[in-house]
């Protein structure tokens, strides 16, 4: 009978202890992945705004200016190591000219790293990298805007993985309407 009541005193003190990480994690602000790893995008745009977003100017100057979201700050609340893996999906834009086609991906920035670890109970800055030479610029008469999204999967010691995808945008505007996102 002994054994049975330290058995679920171990499991109690378990499920304790993670909803106590949980809890941490929730008061860092930021969006939860798999109950344990804060992900915290800055600077931030609105809430209706995508998580990331990014400008280029369709002119002669090519003006650019990151507008929010170019800084992660992942914080791993967990008691053992977790893995971090980052992916991307853009938008494919496809220009033909008389002589030739061009498809691409519209992979307005990268990340220094895709797949990592952190320690447990650290903090994971990652400031991304802009790339706006990989963008395909037609010379249109209208802004447009082209959606993405940047995955994070967090996978614990134990094997569980979540993972949550965050959108971003890119605009790639008229002179005129450069200014605002």
């Amino acid at each position: 009978m002994n054994a049975i009541i330290e058995g679920l005193q171990a499991q109690l003190g378990a499920v304790r202890q993670q909803k106590d990480l949980e809890t941490t994690a929730q008061s860092q602000g930021g969006t939860i992945i798999n109950k344990i790893v804060t992900a915290n995008f800055s600077p931030k745009g609105s809430a209706n705004d995508a998580v990331m977003g990014y400008k280029i100017k369709n002119a002669r100057d090519r003006a650019k200016e990151w507008v929010y979201g170019r800084n992660l700050k992942l914080i791993n609340n967990d008691l053992e190591p977790v893995t971090v893996t980052l992916t991307t999906k853009f938008r494919t834009e496809t220009l033909t000219s008389l002589f030739s086609t061009a498809v691409k991906e519209q992979a307005w920035f990268k990340s220094p790293k895709e797949s990592f670890k952190i320690t447990a109970g650290s903090t994971e800055e990652i400031t991304f990298i802009e790339t706006p030479e990989k963008v395909l610029v037609d010379k249109r008469g209208n802004t447009e805007f082209f959606d993405g999204v940047l995955n994070i999967k967090v996978t614990r010691a134990d094997g569980t993985s979540d993972s949550k995808d965050f959108k971003t945008r890119l605009k790639i505007a008229h002179p005129k309407s450069y200014e605002g996102f």
